[in-house]
């Protein structure tokens, strides 16, 4: 599809290279190197590793015999023809393919390295790609690791990692035997058009329509439920791609009462499918007279499409008699059976679709009600608890549920369907790249599932940053999901978020305003109420019109107002209004009296709200009474904790006598034995930031000799420091990305543990702050400006409650941060970026301690000079 970007360029090239690498070492050379054998191969390979198509070795073509010619004709390197090939051959096919995904426009052997058109190839690529189009296989490079090297950047590696390299090696291996093995079919038919079930520029086979109910019916559903329950039916059929029936019905709504006698003619066309299908329904007695339409692209009607007529007509097989009629429309012919993702319980079956239809609407806690009574009614239904898993993350309380989910997916996961399958399986995957990746292929394997877009985009709202993805990148992804089920509420909610958070003002209040029109009723949706969202969206964008909602929320003092104000008063943070949380918190203090619980969270508002606003001073005594009323050995090392790692991260310090205080209750932490780990991780933070590596190594040994479970990560945190106080930053930044993988606390969906989490809430803040600074000492600035973006994540473990946790913290310590991005901003003379991030914390530090003047006059000056 090219021509692609320079680093999706270099993604696409080191992904293929690694492959090579290590099909080399095994004695394989691929001789077919083109586009149809690449463009899914790591969709391909994660179908097979996950059992959701075919394994590799069932698909495999058998190896060429040496010396036969094999390949594409148009990506043969030149010795090729005449059957010479060595691995070098691979290098040069690599090279033709690279140099088309750069230009779009396809290599040809005829012409020299000297004498091709390399203007459109960035420098750095054509030194590159040069190497390996050379026409003799002597002058190119000299294996596929120097070609990978070169694209990449990456140095030559040493030795004495062998662990690291077989591990390499292992995945490189797995990529390789799909590369090796698979033979992309086509995505054209004989006729030219989309072959079935792969979707093609965002082509579907088959919209359905709602339908027409003419009588009196007792099924228990109405037209277009069985319209739902059809296309839910045929979902799961590899062969088959159904078009959201969401869009389908919005389409119909809006023109079924316009002036076109038969609309179903233009939905075809106007939905993007090849046919569109509707069903009119007459009850006669015990039976039912089902009349089915099918039209294609061109308005043209499918003949021979017979009645249907069924005696004692149940919903069940009335919708299996459609779905078959349909199938044998798009295929040709009429399936023997389909997959079996719906369950034969009807009671289920109803239960299942009211919570379809709550679960869009954003009304979670009926969905879940639903949902749960349809697995307790057949407990194989697999597609009703891979929702039920989904709805219940928005509950608010953390899982796992009761079933296994990965017992699950392997008994029943083939009736899921692919991109489903592939879904769940990303959710049974602690979150990371990997995870990311598994979401991204099921959102490529169908472009127009609006509900792998959403679970997507949701993953990078709330973790992307972590990874270095930015929050516009989940933007883009929600926007496209509530474009393609307009009426998905919670894909709204989340972009009316994202919105705010990135100081969005039109964008949030046309999302804002579209919520309100989708969402359930108010006393459905629970903490999700878009009203709340809205007072979310005066704090940011119109404070003064907000006092009067504000006084709504904090007005009264029940259980279930007091409840609520807490939940807004620490999530206030992540809407990027820290003084909206300074006021919520007083107001739950002043209210709560007598309420510990409540009384604590308001304090532990009001003191992230002033280390957000630079006021560390006044953030130290709201911990201090947070511990005080908690009274847990993690919230007293919290108490000290605040006084000492805020200073250690480089933000200015808190007065002098607090942070001795610090000092002293962590040395005096250190004999306790639930807190030992994280007190003596603490101090050596604190003696490295000031020199001191005699006493950092001091506390490095006493952490070592109590670390276990995840207060091992820290060890190897301090590891990376001490790299770094002697200098050797990109050692320091190898060492510390192993422990990316842990930053993020996950619940799989497989009745296991939690997993993830660096050992202490602040370690996630600690390793990007530190990760950055060592960006920006090793020359690398856009390194550290990804380094530094990790605070847009909104990583929450349910609704957080008693002492900070890692998100909150990310997010106080964010306007740190983003002084940090805004000066680096300067140095890459990205005017606009250093603007934006500048501006906002002269408006967070407008009122900071003294401490921070030196901070404030740079951010000003800088401010200054960007945005004139």
């Amino acid at each position: 599809r090219g021509p692609l970007a320079e680093e999706e360029v270099v993604t696409l090239g080191d992904n293929l290279l690694a492959a090579l690498e290590a099909a080399h070492d095994s004695g394989v050379i691929h001789r077919d190197i083109k586009p149809s054998n690449v463009f899914t191969l790591e969709d391909r390979t994660l179908l097979a590793d996950f059992g959701i198509a075919k394994p590799v070795e069932e698909e495999a073509a058998p190896l060429t015999a040496p010396g036969a010619q094999v390949g594409t004709p148009a990506y043969m390197p030149p010795e090729q023809v005449s059957g010479d090939v060595t691995p070098r051959t691979d290098l040069y096919a690599v090279g033709m393919l690279l140099y088309e995904a750069t230009t779009g426009q396809r290599w040809s052997i005829l012409t020299s390295v000297d004498d091709a058109d390399w203007s459109r190839v960035p420098s750095h690529l054509s030194r590159v790609l040069r190497g390996a189009l050379a026409w003799s296989p002597r002058d190119r490079w000299e294996d596929a690791a120097a070609f990978r090297r070169a694209l990449t950047g990456q140095s030559k590696p040493k030795a004495g990692v062998p662990t690291v390299l077989k591990a390499a090696a292992a995945a490189a291996l797995v990529l390789v035997a799909a590369f090796i093995g698979w033979q992309i079919a086509t995505r054209l038919d004989g006729d030219g058009r989309p072959a079935p079930g792969l979707p093609f520029e965002g082509i579907r086979d088959l919209a359905i329509l709602p339908f027409n109910i003419t009588g009196d019916w007792q099924g228990g559903i109405d037209g277009e439920q069985l319209a739902r329950l059809v296309a839910r039916e045929l979902e799961g059929t590899p062969d088959i791609s159904v078009a959201p029936t969401q869009g389908s019905f919005e389409w119909w709504d809006s023109v079924s009462k316009g002036p076109s006698d038969i609309p179903e003619r233009e939905a075809a066309a106007d939905l993007g499918a090849r046919y569109a299908a509707h069903a009119n329904l007459f009850p006669v007695g015990d039976s039912m007279d089902v009349e089915l339409s099918v039209f294609d692209d061109r308005g043209n009607p499918v003949p021979g499409l017979s009645e249907i007529r069924r005696q004692a007509a149940r919903p069940l097989e009335l919708s299996k008699s459609i779905a078959l009629a349909f199938s044998g429309v798009v295929l040709g012919e009429e399936r023997p059976e389909l997959r079996g993702r719906i369950s034969q319980d009807w009671d289920a079956v109803k239960e299942f679709l009211r919570g379809d239809e709550a679960f869009t609407r954003g009304s979670i806690v009926p969905a879940v009600r639903h949902y749960r009574a349809a697995v307790e009614e057949d407990s194989t239904f697999v597609l009703a608890w891979w929702y039920l898993a989904n709805a219940w993350r928005w509950v608010g309380e953390s899982g796992p549920l009761e079933k296994n989910f990965k017992l699950l997916h392997d008994e029943y996961g083939a009736l899921l369907g692919p991109v489903d399958s592939l879904l769940m399986m990303a959710q049974l995957t602690p979150a990371g790249q990997q995870r990311l990746r598994i979401y991204e292929t099921a959102r490529r394997l169908d472009p127009l599932d609006y509900f792998a877009a959403y679970l997507l985009g949701e993953e990078l709202f709330n973790r992307g940053p972590l990874w270095g993805e930015p929050l516009d990148s989940a933007v883009y992804v929600l926007e496209e999901a509530g474009a393609l089920n307009p009426r998905w509420a919670t894909a709204y909610l989340h972009l009316v978020w994202a919105y705010i958070r990135l100081g969005r003002q039109g964008d949030a209040l046309r999302a804002l305003e579209h919520l309100g029109e989708v969402a359930a009723p108010r006393e459905d949706v629970g903490w999700l109420d878009p009203l709340s969202f809205g007072l979310a969206y005066l704090e940011r964008f119109e404070p003064q019109e907000a006092e009067r909602s504000r006084r709504e929320l904090i007005g009264g003092d029940d259980l279930e107002a007091l409840g609520a104000m807490a939940v807004w008063s620490r999530f206030a943070a992540s809407f990027d209004v820290p003084a909206t949380q300074l006021t919520l918190g007083r107001a739950l203090v002043a209210r709560s009296t007598g309420l510990r619980h409540f009384r604590a969270d308001g304090h532990v508002a009001q003191g992230l709200a002033f280390m957000a606003l630079g006021r560390t001073d006044s953030a130290v005594v709201h911990f201090d009474s947070m511990a005080a009323l908690l009274g847990s050995p993690q919230a007293r090392l919290q108490g000290a904790q605040w006084r000492v790692l805020p200073r250690a991260l480089g933000l200015p310090a808190a007065d002098t006598s607090q942070l001795q205080t610090g000092r002293w209750m962590l040395e005096g932490m250190i004999e306790e034995e639930a807190i030992s780990a994280r007190a003596a991780w603490t101090l050596a933070m604190h003696a490295y930031a000031n020199g001191d590596t005699v006493s950092a190594s001091r506390w490095r040994e006493r952490l070592e000799s109590v670390a276990e479970g995840e207060t091992v990560h820290l060890l190897e945190f301090l590891r990376a420091m001490e790299d770094a106080a002697r200098g050797r930053y990109r050692s320091a930044l190898s060492r510390s990305d192993t422990l990316l993988a842990f930053q993020a606390r996950t619940t799989p969906l497989s009745g296991g543990p939690r997993v993830g989490f660096l050992g202490d809430p602040f370690a996630r803040a600690a390793l990007h702050l530190r990760r950055g600074e060592w960006f920006k000492l090793a020359g690398d600035l856009e390194g550290a400006d990804r380094e530094w973006l990790w605070y847009e994540a909104t990583d929450i473990d349910g609704f957080p409650s008693g002492a900070p946790q890692a998100g909150e913290i990310d997010w106080s310590l964010g306007t740190y941060a983003r002084y940090e991005r805004g000066i680096v901003a300067l140095d890459r003379d990205d005017a606009e970026a250093a603007c934006r991030h500048l501006s906002r914390v002269l408006e967070f530090w407008s009122n900071a301690d003294s401490g921070y003047t030196v901070l404030v006059e740079r951010a000003a000056q800088g401010s200054e000079e960007a945005c004139r």
